[in-house]
């Protein structure tokens, strides 16, 4: 039995190892990408206040859920407070403020409002990996570099085990959805298709049909079969391509980059969380010297920041309800999320690729 246990250890050191050297990155990295971070939850930040006015009848949170500690739904001036709140905290995150307790800080209130949010009976998965992220990495030391106030070293700090345990993340969330489609779009029936599901349903229930999405239906439709069997090893395939090495897993996010860009323009699921998720594994630590010799960009990304920041109070308090920088485009929210999801898939597909092909021939 010891020895047992003795091959087990081994085994789950050597697993933990590989995932370790496929995923690492280190704190200068995680600096500049902590810095994005902010700037992209500046961007798609909106208002929790609209929650306030709906009848309470409609108030049925689920069991496990923050929002099951309250009798009803909160009043206006709370969440507008938590608003603010998040507001104030994504700058810290930017600069680099004490990084850890506000990214957790942050992380709260966004669950507490987000927690009322799916109280009307449909909560949206695309966010989890999202907030997973924030949790795992604000003990990674991605509060250390370009910060204006660093975050000091502590106990529970690791940047090797926080890149791991948030890939392992990743890794489970495909696995699990890769199987509900496994077990539903494998089923050798030319005749079927998830693919083409998704499509229907998204193009007459919600109006999906922007970009290429009306040039689906002259793709022959057993070509979708191929999709949807492609779809699948995608999802199931992770934790293969993790304990492959770093080039595999490289592979792998380029892949699912590119699954996303295509989802975006065939069937309009923007999914732009998933940008940050899978950017967070690239290794920026190249730029900080050429950062450092070019402070104009470092300007260039707080002014921008800054404007956000300024515009997003200035509704907040000008507005009884406020819907993000889409209402100041005038734009729609489905528009705004899709385009810019667009641009950014595409940058993202551009720079793995970058990074990999010259990795893939060394």
């Amino acid at each position: 039995m010891r020895r047992l246990f003795t091959s087990i250890e081994h085994i789950n050191r050597a697993l933990w190892s590989r995932v370790n050297n496929a995923t690492y990155v280190n704190t200068d990295s995680l600096g500049i990408f902590r810095a994005i971070t902010g700037i992209f939850l500046l961007y798609y930040y909106f208002s929790y206040t609209w929650i306030s006015d709906l009848p309470q009848a409609l108030f049925n949170p689920p069991i496990l859920s923050i929002a099951n500690l309250f009798d009803s739904f909160p009043s206006y001036y709370l969440l507008r407070i938590i608003d603010v709140g998040r507001l104030i905290l994504l700058v810290a995150i930017i600069i680099g403020l004490k990084t850890r307790i506000t990214s957790l800080i942050w992380l709260i209130l966004t669950i507490i409002a987000a927690s009322f949010q799916y109280s009307l009976g449909k909560i949206d998965h695309d966010g989890a990996l999202l907030l997973a992220m924030v949790f795992v990495l604000s003990y990674s030391g991605w509060g250390k570099a370009f910060a204006v106030w660093p975050d000091t070293n502590s106990r529970y700090d690791s940047t090797a085990g926080s890149m791991a345990v948030f890939a392992v993340i990743i890794c489970y969330g495909m696995f699990t959805a890769g199987m509900g489609k496994a077990m539903v779009w494998v089923d050798f029936d030319l005749q079927t298709s998830g693919f083409a599901s998704w499509y229907y349903l998204g193009l007459y229930d919600l109006n999906r049909d922007r970009l290429l999405a009306e040039y689906v239906p002259m793709i022959p439709f057993h070509f979708y079969e191929i999709l949807d069997y492609a779809a699948v090893l995608l999802e199931l395939s992770p934790f293969l391509f993790i304990l492959m090495g770093r080039k595999a897993w490289l592979f792998w996010l380029l892949t699912a980059s590119l699954f996303h860009l295509g989802n975006v323009l065939l069937l309009n699921i923007p999914f732009a969380n998933h940008v940050l998720v899978y950017l967070a594994f690239i290794d920026m630590s190249g730029l900080t010297q050429w950062l450092k010799q070019n402070k104009r960009i470092i300007y260039l990304a707080l002014g921008t920041a800054g404007l956000m920041f300024l515009t997003h109070i200035y509704f907040l308090v000008s507005q009884r309800h406020y819907w993000g920088l889409n209402e100041v485009m005038k734009m729609d929210r489905t528009p705004f999320e899709l385009y810019s999801a667009l641009i950014l898939w595409m940058v993202l597909t551009v720079v793995i690729g970058k990074i990999f092909l010259p990795a893939h021939k060394e």
